[in-house]
């Protein structure tokens, strides 16, 4: 797929709005909400959309977000395997609290709007709450999801400093410097006098 970059004619300086929901299964409810947002605002928008409505969304929900998109400033995508380019070059992320997705979000230090699933499990919205508490992301539950609500908080987002990501990403080092010690002390403990 081809996507304009920064400085093209295409984009120009215009911020860039990654609207990406996992596999997309159940993504339908944030992209519908987003394109409504964007169909109810007085102004047009001065943002370009990159939507990534992910290999799982049903293919009648998909193409009725392209239909409402039609005349929008938005880019689809079904799926990308360089979604992290994406992310690095976003303005603002706007998505589901996902564990990679939010590790992958805070590894680059976006600024990043997350509305988690709240049904199923409670991790998405544990983890995107804490993140809020802490300055990380701004949070917008599903409950609260409307064109209005979602533009506010998508305003709020993109207008706020960087978040200043202080936490310690580098868990999977960790994980192999301790196995590894635990490996030599196991071989030093069996080793043959």
């Amino acid at each position: 797929h081809s996507f304009p970059t920064r400085g093209s004619s295409d984009l120009g300086d215009q911020p860039l709005i990654l609207v990406t929901v996992g596999g997309g299964g159940d993504g339908y409810a944030i992209q519908k909400s987003y394109l409504d947002m964007l169909t109810a605002v007085s102004h047009p928008p001065t943002f370009h959309t990159l939507m990534v409505t992910g290999p799982l969304m049903a293919a009648g929900k998909r193409q009725a977000l392209r239909k409402m998109a039609a005349r929008l400033p938005v880019t689809f995508m079904e799926f990308t395997a360089d979604l992290g380019s994406y992310l690095a070059t976003a303005d603002l992320v706007i998505s589901m609290a996902g564990y990679n997705t939010v590790c992958e979000i805070l590894s680059l230090g976006k600024r990043a709007l997350l509305i988690p699933r709240m049904h199923t499990r409670a991790e998405q919205r544990i983890r995107a709450m804490m993140l809020a508490e802490r300055g990380l992301a701004h949070l917008l539950l599903p409950n609260d999801l409307s064109p209005e609500r979602l533009e506010q908080a998508m305003q709020a987002a993109l207008h706020s400093p960087l978040p200043d990501v202080t936490l310690n990403l580098n868990g999977l080092k960790k994980v192999s410097c301790a196995i590894h010690t635990l490996l030599q002390k196991r071989m030093l403990f069996f080793k043959k006098p």
